[in-house]
């Protein structure tokens, strides 16, 4: 077993989307330009220090359990956490046992019900029955981050290329994470 440095309690992954600021619609139904709504970025975050750990961002419109496995792993190495807290939308048996089996820790995810008798998967079953709500509410520690990154840097995105649409949500999730450092560190008397 893997000795681990960086550990902490509680990791929340959540996703939003963040807008770009292109043509309007009516210009793009003239020109034939499809027009992107938004760029769906996922992330993963320290709940013990509102750190951000990990991110993902995406144009198409993929589901939450797709892109759920990449931001699990990812944030695996940077650091271990001994339980991960998500939404209904990352509610399938194969999220649950990557966690369980693959990173070696726990999942607090809300069962879907779809009015089924039954709860179908092993890890499901086990989560019908142990659901802990008070673990779970360190979920919004995620929703914490989004607004803090939506209020300090705007949820708008000015580039037009993708390319660049990416490097600037980045850079707001960099500067978000030296912003975070700084004021754990009390450097430069930042409040």
């Amino acid at each position: 077993m893997t000795e681990w440095k960086n550990v902490t309690s509680i990791v929340a992954i959540d996703s939003s989307g963040f807008t770009p600021d292109t043509s309007s619609t009516y210009y793009s139904v003239r020109t034939g330009k499809t027009r992107h709504d938004y760029l769906k970025t996922t992330i993963s975050v320290d709940s013990d220090h509102i750190s951000l750990i990990a991110f993902r961002i995406t144009k198409s419109r993929r589901h939450d359990s797709q892109i759920a496995p990449i931001v699990l792993r990812a944030s695996n190495r940077i650091k271990k956490s001994r339980c991960y807290v998500m939404d209904k939308g990352y509610d399938s048996e194969q999220i649950h046992q990557l966690i369980h089996e693959d990173l070696d820790s726990q999942s607090m995810i809300p069962i879907r019900d779809w009015h089924a008798s039954y709860v179908s998967g092993k890890y499901r079953q086990i989560m019908a029955t142990s659901f802990d709500g008070k673990t779970y509410g360190r979920r919004n520690m995620a929703e914490t981050v989004f607004s803090i990154l939506k209020r300090l840097f705007g949820e708008t995105i000015y580039y037009r290329s993708y390319r660049q649409q990416v490097k600037e949500i980045k850079l707001k999730c960099i500067i978000f994470s030296i912003d975070r450092f700084l004021k754990n560190q009390r450097v430069f008397n930042v409040l």
